[in-house]
This record gives structure tokens, C-alpha cells and sequence, in this order.
């Protein structure tokens, strides 16, 4: 008897758990019905359950902020995403998945300190996490020996049917050379494998747009082809791929291969703004804008599962050794500076680490980095929250586009750290396109040079110049606003020495 509330039958839900605190929850199902994002999968939902003449009520997933569960707050309980692993237990982690029927020989921890061997059973044998986030940055060091293109090993994400797969991989061509691979569905880039059978990988999902990079010690990246947009794998495909939604993680096809380590969020990397794990006040943009905003007073961001190194046993160098000691965020504001706090793993209860002072950029469109050292050096997997501090009462203090840290600290612009250190001139497509109103234009300078970005209308006469100047080389995202601008067909130009690159893109309004 009694009203049953919103959720009107138990259907793929979890029983409810009485905490210590006397508060009654459920894991519940949720469907993503976003145009773009209909490949999640069920998620878990947390839900508070109240019970009225004894009957049970789930409590509807409020709009708003609402008080957390009073779980322990220890390394063995993060927030749920995809988890770094070291592979340095006997057994495999139970944060990874198994794709199918696999022999306990296919999975090995225990021939080689600190590595994962896969073994192809039937062919391949694949180990997956969730795929459940917008952004992050995955990476893995892999120690490989392809013979054919049908040899590969890497990291992919994956959709339910197995039909469509994001690759960084490691194979040979047709003569058996060995090769390195980015692809997705069709779009495939290859090129020489000048490292032998040891080399890092860096798979970067940013929304719909994926991007593969390689290097040699893990720390200069080098990227493979250009930016590939992914969007068909987070659309609906079939009812199965709703059901169970993308995976993604480290794969073997037709060979062996070795895997030293498995970073999920790498904090060196940009850690975009506007895909916060939780958040209040603050507003997660849309895809059509790429920053965080409506940023006030006392509003705060968490990121999930970043990975700042490790804490690694005596004479094992082979782990991810590094230790943080700088953070960079890349604002913009058009007021009184403001304050970002930085805390690890929660905000009073956790640790602060860290301020960064974002004073006045002249308009909120024009985004700049502003940085500041740690109280510490910073090591292991952390949920990192930004708490911002300003002007009581004001309505938007500023917008946040990225942050990421750096292992050294750097006093000017002229030294500021580059997350991917770029081989060639390139100019990316700008995303989203078409757009309204915003736009993020990114592109790479191989070396230190002269630039200038602008934007053009169909009939070649200057729209706006984006920006102008000497930079050091690197990877650097503008984004345009173009509110005050008809819809139509624009082009946008990039000049750097004797190098000029031009895009088109369509404004839809």
C-alpha cells in the first residue's frame, strides 16, 4: 500500500543498503536523452530512498545540490570512474572488465614486475573500463613486437556491438615493418615505428573529438594524424549499445603484448573545465561552448580519478614516477580577481594544495593561463576539487576553460609548460561545427614563431583577428564568440613563418 513515488517497480534496481547514519540508498538506472550522448549505457544513479507507511520511495534525482551520503573518504573509496592501475597485484584489479570468454593464461601478472600481459585467446583478448566521461586523457607504455597488420596492441574505446573502436595502436604494414596507428571508423593514420617494441601511447577523448599521440619516454608527445571526430559512437546504434554503452581500455589482437602501467586522467595533460564529475552552482557548458561557466562565489568543480604519479617500491623504474608541483588554469574575467582553491579529495575535509589568483582578462571571451605553485609535490590518484572564491553576490565572476600541472615550476609565459609538444604545423577543424555561437579553434607550432589567427567571411574580408604573436611551441585553443555575427559560411586562417593553413567552418543560428 502507499504511493510509490516516481519509479513505480523495482526493475534494475539494486536493494536498498542502510548506511551508519541511518540513510537507506539504491543504485538505480538512468537514459542519457541527449542527441550526442545516447551511448552511455545504464549508469548508476545514487538515490536516497524514504520510506512512507513502511512503503519504500525513491527520491527523485534533484536539479540541485543535495547532501552526499556519509561514506568513508579513503583511497579505496573514489569517486566512480575509470581507475589508473599499476598492475603490480597478482591478481587483476576488479575495476577492469573482461570482454568475453577469457582463459586465466590470456591474463598474466605475475611473469614481469609491475606489467600486464594480454595473450589473443580466439584472437584477441581486451580489458575494459567504463566509458562514461566526456573528457580524459588515458595513457599506457606497451612493449609489443607486431610481424603483420593483423598484430595489434593498444588502447581503444569500444561500443557495445563491437562494431565501432577509437585505436592507438602499435602493428606493422603489409611488409612487416612496424607501424603506428590512430583510427576510427574508416579514418585511419599511419606512420613509422622508429622506437622499436617499446613505446607510450596517449589517447585524448575530448567530448566527440579523439586525438593519438606516441613518445618515447613519456613526456614528449608526439601526434599521430589529426583530431578524428567520434560522434557515431556515442549515438544510438542498436538497443544492445543503449544497454551496455562504451568501454574502453587495453586491447591485443593476433599477438602478445606487455602493458607497464594504465593512467586514466593524466594530470599533465588538459583537464577540460567544462566535464566536471560533480559540481554545484557552477554550470557545465554544452557541447557548443568549451568552458566551464557561470562561475560564482563559493561554487565549486570536481575532477575524478586524476593521476599525478605514483608512490613507486624501491627499484621499480618502470612506473609513472612524477610528482606535481605547479597548476596552470586557462581562464578569463571580466571583473575583480578571483580565487581558485584547489583541494584533493574533498573540499574542508580534503587537503588544499593550492591558489591561483585569475585577475582581470578585459572580456570573457578572452582566455589567458594563470599559475601557481603547489604547497607541495603532489604524487598518486586524486579527485581534485577547484573552489572558487570572489565577489559576494556577483553573478559571473569568470569562465574556466582548462587547467592541467606541470612537474617544474615556471615563472614567466615564455617557460609555461607544454602538455603536448607537437611535430608538425598543424591547424585543427574547428568543434563543435557547425556551432552557435561559440567555437574552439586549437592548433599546434612545431617551433617558436611569429602567428596570427583570424577569421575570414566567404568572400575573403577580415572578420576578426583571433590572435597575433610570438609563441613558443606548442598546442593552443582560442575560442570564438561569435554572438554578434550573422550565420553563414566563415573561414579561419593560420599564419606561423612561411606556414598558412585555412579551415572552414558554418555558424547556424
Amino acid at each position: 500500500t502507499g504511493s510509490t513515488g516516481t519509479f513505480d517497480r523495482p526493475n534494475h534496481i539494486s536493494p536498498a543498503v542502510m548506511l551508519n547514519d541511518s540513510t537507506s540508498w539504491v543504485i538505480g538506472h538512468s537514459y542519457y536523452q541527449g542527441s550526442f550522448w545516447q551511448a552511455h549505457g545504464r549508469q548508476g544513479l545514487l538515490i536516497q530512498v524514504k520510506y512512507q507507511n513502511g512503503w519504500p520511495i525513491m527520491q527523485y534525482p534533484p536539479a540541485g545540490a543535495s547532501t552526499a551520503p556519509n561514506l568513508p573518504n579513503s583511497d579505496d573509496i573514489l569517486w566512480m570512474v575509470p581507475k589508473s592501475d599499476m598492475f603490480r597485484t597478482p591478481r587483476l584489479s576488479p575495476n577492469w572488465a573482461i570482454l568475453g570468454y577469457t582463459p586465466d593464461e590470456s591474463i598474466d601478472l605475475s611473469s614481469r614486475a609491475g606489467w600486464i600481459k594480454l595473450t589473443p585467446h580466439q584472437g584477441s583478448t581486451t580489458i575494459l573500463q567504463n566509458d562514461g566521461e566526456h573528457q580524459y586523457t588515458a595513457i599506457t607504455q606497451l612493449d609489443f613486437a607486431p610481424e603483420s597488420p593483423t598484430d595489434q596492441a593498444g588502447l581503444w574505446i569500444i561500443n557495445g556491438p563491437e562494431e565501432l573502436t577509437v585505436k592507438l595502436y602499435s602493428s606493422a604494414n603489409e611488409a612487416g615493418q612496424p607501424v603506428l596507428g590512430f583510427s576510427f571508423d574508416g579514418t585511419v593514420y599511419n606512420i613509422e615505428n622508429t622506437f622499436g617494441s617499446s613505446v607510450w601511447f596517449k589517447l585524448e577523448r575530448n567530448d566527440h573529438s579523439a586525438s593519438g599521440f606516441y613518445s618515447q619516454d613519456g613526456i614528449d608527445w608526439v601526434q599521430i594524424g589529426e583530431a578524428i571526430n567520434i560522434s557515431a559512437i556515442d549515438q544510438h546504434q542498436n538497443d544492445f549499445n543503449d544497454f551496455t554503452g562504451n568501454q574502453q581500455g587495453l586491447f591485443v589482437l593476433g599477438k602478445e603484448a606487455y602493458f607497464d602501467s594504465y593512467i586514466y586522467r593524466d594530470a599533465y595533460s588538459d583537464i577540460m573545465a567544462k566535464n566536471p564529475a560533480n559540481f554545484n552552482g557552477v554550470s557545465p557548458s554544452t557541447t557548443s561552448l568549451s568552458y566551464l561557466n557561470w562561475i560564482s562565489n563559493n561554487d565549486w568543480a570536481m575532477y575524478a580519478g586524476v593521476q599525478f604519479g605514483t608512490k613507486t617500491p624501491s627499484g621499480d623504474a618502470e612506473d609513472y614516477q612524477k610528482f606535481a608541483k605547479q597548476i596552470h588554469v586557462v581562464a578569463s574575467n571580466d571583473g575583480e580577481p578571483i580565487t581558485v582553491e584547489v583541494w584533493l579529495d574533498g573540499i574542508n575535509s580534503g587537503e588544499k594544495i593550492g591558489e591561483v589568483t585569475i585577475t582581470n582578462t578585459v572580456t570573457l571571451s578572452n582566455f589567458e593561463t594563470f599559475s601557481a605553485e603547489l604547497t607541495e609535490e603532489i604524487t598518486d590518484v586524486h579527485d581534485v576539487y577547484l573552489l572558487f572564491k570572489g565577489t559576494e553576490n556577483a553573478s559571473v565572476l569568470a569562465r574556466l576553460q582548462k587547467f592541467y600541472f606541470s612537474q617544474t615550476v615556471f615563472t614567466s609565459l615564455e617557460e609555461e609548460p607544454l602538455t603536448n609538444t607537437p611535430g608538425t604545423f598543424q591547424l585543427m577543424q574547428n568543434y563543435p561545427n557547425p556551432f552557435n555561437p561559440s567555437t574552439n579553434i586549437t592548433y599546434q607550432l612545431p617551433e617558436k614563431s611569429f602567428m596570427r589567427l583570424a577569421i575570414f567571411d566567404i568572400l575573403g574580408r577580415e572578420v576578426t583577428e583571433l590572435e597575433a604573436g610570438v609563441k613558443p611551441a606548442g598546442t593552443y585553443s582560442v575560442t570564438w564568440d561569435a554572438t554578434n555575427v550573422a550565420s553563414g559560411m566563415y573561414m579561419y586562417r593560420l599564419t606561423a613563418g612561411n606556414e598558412v593553413i585555412t579551415r572552414k567552418m558554418l555558424l547556424l543560428k
